[in-house]
C-alpha cells in the first residue's frame, strides 16, 4: 500500500528549508478556516463549509469560537481573535439566555469550559473567565449523589430536564477533571473540585472490582461494571485513560491517585493491547473483556455489590485501532516517562531556559537577551487590545511570522530544570527500559495511516487481516479531520528533537490542503480518502481548527511558544496552566481540616 501511494504523496509540495514558513503556511489555513467560518457562519455553533451556512449543533453557545480562541491567540492573528472574543462576549450563558435543550457534558467541558479557561489563561481577559464561571455553574449541575455524572445537562434548568438512563462510557465521565480542577483554581471556588474528585474515586472502585485497569466502555450508571465487554483507547474510551495521565501533571495534589492509575492502566496497555509488527512498528489493538480468570473471592456483599474478584480478566485482542488512539504516543507517554529517553527530556528542559536553542530544535532564534527590559515585558505585547502576560513578540528575519512566548515571567514557578520531567521526581510511572521505543512504534503505525492512502490523509480505523497486514476496510475509509496524530508528532518530536516528525507533519499538512480544502479557504471531512478525488461531506468539525491545525502549527512553532513545563492541554487541545507545587501543601491541609 506504502508503494501504491508514493507517487501521489511525491506530488505533494516539499516541506519548506525554513520551519517560519511551514508554520506560516499553517497560520495562513487557520486565518482562511477562521474567514469562511465568519463570513458564512458568524455566532452559529458550526459552519456547513459546502453550503455555507451556519448551524447550532451545540446549544447555540458559539462553539467555533470558543474552540478556537486560544489557536487564533497562538497563531498572532489579532484581528480574528477580535472578532471571536466579540461572538463570546456577545452570547448570555445564564439560565435567562438559554434554550431549554440538553447538550453532553463531555463535549461542552472540553471543548466550551476548556476553550474559555484557556484563553483567559493566555489572554489574562476576564471576560473569558467570566464566561467559564456562567457555563461551569451549568455543567456542575451534572454532578449527582451516587452516581456517575449525567450525560446531559440543560445548560437552561440547570438540575432539570436532563437525560440520565443506561449507562455511560469512561470517556464522557473521565474527562471532565482538567477544566473542572483549572476552573476551581482559577475562581477560588473549591465545590468545582468535588465532582471530579467524587468520579475519580468511583473509577477507583470500578477498577478494584474489575481487578484489572482497564475498563469496559459501558459502565453502570450508578458506578461499577460487569467483566465483559469492549476494551478501547479509541471511541468511547480514549481520554479516560488520557486524564489519569494529565490530572497528575495539572495537579500536584492528584499524583497519588491518578498517576498511580495511570501507571497500572500502562502496564496493562502494553500488555494486552499491543501487537509489535516489522520495522518497528507497533499496532494498538483493542480487546473484549471475556468474564474472569479464577473465582470470585465470595458471594456478594451485605449492599448486594460482588466483592472484588481474585483473579484478572481474559482479554482477546480485536485487531481494530482507531485514529483517535493515535494519543497515546503522546503527552502520556512522552511527557511522563522515565525509561532511556529520560535524559533527552531533562536536557530539553534545560534548553528552553536559554535560547537560541540547539538545531533543529529552535526554527525562531531569539536570545533573550536581545529583548526590551524589564525582562520579558515587551512595551506593545502581541495583541494590544488585550491584557497581555509575559508575552515576547519573536521576529524571524527571514520570513514575515511574529508568534509569541506566552507565560514565561520572572516569578513563574514553573521554569527551573527538570519540570518538564516533572513526573520522574514523582514517581507517576516506573522508570522501566522501553517505553519510548513503544511510543514511537504506535506513532509509526499512526503516520502508515496517512501514508498508505492514494490521498495522504488517514482512514478512520484501520484493521490487522491475515498475517497482521494493514487493511482498512470499506466502511472505515472517511475523514474527519482528526488531531490525535499531529499531536502526537508534536509531543514525541519534541521530546526526542527527530526531525522525521515535523516531515510526517508537513506531509499530513498539504495532504490536507489538497484533499480536504474548499474554495472559499474552509475544509471538509471526506468519504473516501482511496477514492481520487475523494467525495466531500458539508461537515467541518470545529476541533479541525481547534486542535488539527493548531497541532500542525505548533509542529513548526518555536518550543518556546508554549513550554510544556507550565501548561498540559486539555483532550480538545486547549492548553491550561499547570499549579504550582504549593498546591500539593495546599491541598494536604485542605484534606486534613
Amino acid at each position: 500500500m506504502l508503494a501504491a501511494a508514493a507517487a501521489v504523496a511525491g506530488a505533494l509540495p516539499p516541506m519548506p528549508d525554513s520551519l517560519a514558513e511551514a508554520a506560516n503556511a499553517v497560520r495562513e489555513e487557520g486565518r482562511s478556516t477562521w474567514a469562511a467560518y465568519y463570513k458564512h457562519a458568524r455566532g452559529f455553533d458550526s459552519l456547513r463549509p459546502l453550503s455555507h451556512r451556519g448551524v447550532n449543533d451545540w446549544g447555540s453557545v458559539g462553539m467555533m469560537a470558543i474552540d478556537c480562541l486560544d489557536t487564533l491567540w497562538l497563531m498572532n492573528l489579532t484581528a480574528e481573535f477580535k472578532q471571536a472574543r466579540s461572538i463570546v462576549e456577545e452570547i448570555d450563558y445564564t439560565p435567562a439566555g438559554r434554550e431549554a435543550r440538553s447538550v453532553s457534558t463531555f463535549e461542552m467541558t472540553i471543548r466550551g469550559l476548556g476553550g474559555l479557561l484557556s484563553a483567559h489563561a493566555l489572554s489574562g481577559d476576564r471576560l473569558f473567565l467570566r464566561k467559564a464561571e456562567q457555563l461551569g455553574e451549568a455543567l456542575n449541575t451534572a454532578f449527582v449523589p451516587g452516581r456517575f455524572p449525567l450525560p446531559s445537562v440543560s445548560l437552561k434548568k440547570r438540575g432539570a430536564g436532563m437525560h440520565g438512563g443506561g449507562g455511560v462510557n469512561p470517556a464522557e465521565v473521565g474527562t471532565l477533571s482538567l477544566e473542572f480542577h483549572s476552573l476551581a483554581r482559577a475562581t477560588k471556588r473549591p465545590e468545582f473540585d468535588a465532582g471530579p474528585d467524587d468520579v475519580r474515586r468511583r473509577m477507583a472502585a470500578t477498577v478494584t472490582l474489575l481487578n484489572s485497569s482497564l475498563v469496559p466502555l459501558s459502565l453502570k450508571s450508578s458506578g461499577g461494571a460487569h467483566p465483559t465487554g469492549r476494551v478501547s483507547l479509541g471511541a468511547m474510551g480514549d481520554s479516560y485513560y488520557e486524564y489519569l495521565a494529565k490530572s497528575a501533571i495539572l495537579d500536584p495534589r492528584l499524583r497519588p491517585t491518578a498517576g498511580a492509575m495511570f501507571k497500572a492502566a500502562l502496564l496493562e496497555i502494553e500488555q494486552q493491547l499491543l501487537v509489535p509488527r516489522e520495522h518497528g512498528r507497533t499496532f494498538l489493538a483493542e480487546a473484549s473483556m471475556n468474564g474472569r480468570r479464577g473465582r470470585p473471592a465470595g458471594g456478594a456483599s451485605a449492599a448486594g455489590a460482588p466483592r472484588a474478584p481474585s483473579g484478572k480478566p481474559l482479554f482477546s485482542k480485536i485487531l481494530k485501532m482507531d485514529h483517535l488512539a493515535c494519543f497515546l504516543p503522546g503527552p502520556p507517554r512522552s511527557c511522563l516517562e522515565g525509561g532511556r529517553g529520560s535524559s533527552r527530556v531533562f536536557r530539553l528542559s534545560l534548553s528552553l531556559l536559554s535560547l537560541p536553542l540547539p538545531s533543529p530544535l529552535s526554527p525562531l532564534p531569539s536570545p533573550l537577551s536581545s529583548l526590551p527590559s524589564p525582562l520579558l515585558r515587551p512595551p506593545q505585547p502581541c495583541l494590544p487590545t488585550v491584557r497581555s502576560r509575559g508575552r515576547i513578540p519573536l521576529h524571524d528575519p527571514s520570513a514575515s511570522l511574529t508568534v509569541c512566548v506566552v507565560g514565561l515571567t520572572p516569578t513563574s514557578p514553573h521554569l527551573r530544570p527538570g519540570t518538564i520531567a516533572m513526573a520522574l521526581h514523582h514517581g507517576v510511572v516506573p522508570r522501566g527500559e522501553g517505553h519510548e521505543e513503544v511510543a514511537e512504534g504506535i506513532l509509526k503505525t499512526c503516520i502508515d495511516m496517512y501514508r498508505m492512502t492514494p490521498s495522504g490523509i488517514a482512514p478512520e480505523i484501520l484493521s490487522l487481516g491475515p498475517g497482521n497486514t494493514p487493511e482498512v476496510r470499506r466502511n472505515d475509509r472517511h475523514n474527519l479531520l482528526r488531531p490525535e496524530t499531529a499531536e502526537s508528532l508534536y509531543f514525541v518530536g519534541l521530546l526526542t528533537g527527530k526531525p522525521r516528525y515535523r516531515r510526517a507533519a508537513w506531509d499530513m499538512f498539504a495532504a490536507f490542503r489538497a484533499g480536504s480544502r474548499a474554495s472559499d479557504g474552509a475544509y471538509t471531512s471526506l468519504d473516501d480518502v482511496y477514492a481520487q478525488p475523494s467525495r466531500r461531506r458539508d461537515d467541518m468539525p470545529t476541533f479541525w481548527l481547534a486542535e488539527t491545525l493548531k497541532y500542525l502549527f505548533l509542529n513548526f512553532a518555536p518550543p518556546t511558544l508554549l513550554p510544556l513545563d507550565g501548561w498540559v492541554f486539555n483532550t480538545e487541545a486547549h492548553p491550561l496552566r499547570i499549579f504550582p507545587r504549593g498546591a500539593e501543601a495546599a491541598g494536604a491541609a485542605a484534606a486534613a481540616a
